[in-house]
């Protein structure tokens, strides 16, 4: 889990504390995430803390429960999110599960990545994309992902949005972390880390799971955080079921 960031964007919203402790109801998005893992079974969690780590220590401390966690610190947070990728690259062997941790969903849109038959997968919304340039995007045939980034591919192909969570295995993680070493010992730290997957993705079996009309919302902006709130009377409702 990446949760270094400063999340500056959100400044008027957050009173300061890293995105992945924004409150959404009752519980930061850290709580529900330790929750919705240590559910499912997840053997440990690694997160990649920067930005007043202390905090998010002291939050993980109060509810991991049993849920082993192990915290990697990125000095470097402020240059940009690749670099905490590159931070964890360790623990980029075997099956590994990926997300980002300014994300709020259900408990059973975690499950369908974790349970999807393919050892490598991405979790994708094939709704509607207005691209604002925010957004990264995911292009597929037949259920196959063939481009992930920020950019629209040339060939559109079917092209979804990327949730922020993924799955890799079949020597796709140990790939992606020599890749990741490559970018930024070529100095392109300033890249987006789904560049670096990309690369490592290709030629590899990477599949698409479609999150349906499960609600779920990236919290980037003040707006977001509203859209957050407003989901999340669906979303306890299908965490109780």
């Amino acid at each position: 889990m990446l949760a270094a960031g400063a999340g500056l964007r959100l400044a008027s919203v957050s009173s300061g504390v890293p995105k992945v402790l924004l409150r959404v109801g009752e519980k930061t998005l850290l709580q529900r995430h330790l929750e919705h893992l240590t559910a499912l079974g997840i053997p440990e969690l690694v997160m990649v803390v920067g930005y007043r780590a202390a905090l998010i220590r002291e939050e993980v401390a109060r509810h991991k429960g049993a849920l082993p966690v192990r915290f990697l610190y990125n000095p470097r947070y402020e240059e940009g999110p690749i670099l905490s990728l590159w931070t964890a690259r360790s623990v980029l062997d075997g099956s590994v599960l990926f997300m980002d941790g300014d994300l709020l969903y259900p408990r059973c849109l975690l499950a369908s990545v974790v349970q999807a038959p393919g050892a490598t997968c991405l979790l994708v919304d094939p709704r509607p994309l207005e691209s604002d340039g925010e957004e990264i995007k995911v292009m597929a045939r037949n259920r196959r992902a063939l481009y992930i980034g920020r950019k629209w591919p040339a060939d559109r192909g079917q092209v979804s949005e990327w949730v922020g969570i993924a799955k890799f295995g079949d020597g796709v993680s140990e790939r992606l972390g020599a890749v990741l070493e490559e970018f930024v010992r070529a100095g392109q730290t300033g890249s987006d880390y789904e560049d670096a997957m990309n690369t490592a993705l290709r030629g590899a079996k990477a599949e698409i799971v479609h999150v349906g009309d499960l609600p779920w919302v990236e919290i980037d902006f003040p707006e977001d955080l509203e859209r957050a709130q407003g989901l999340l009377p669906a979303i306890e409702t299908l965490d109780r079921e």
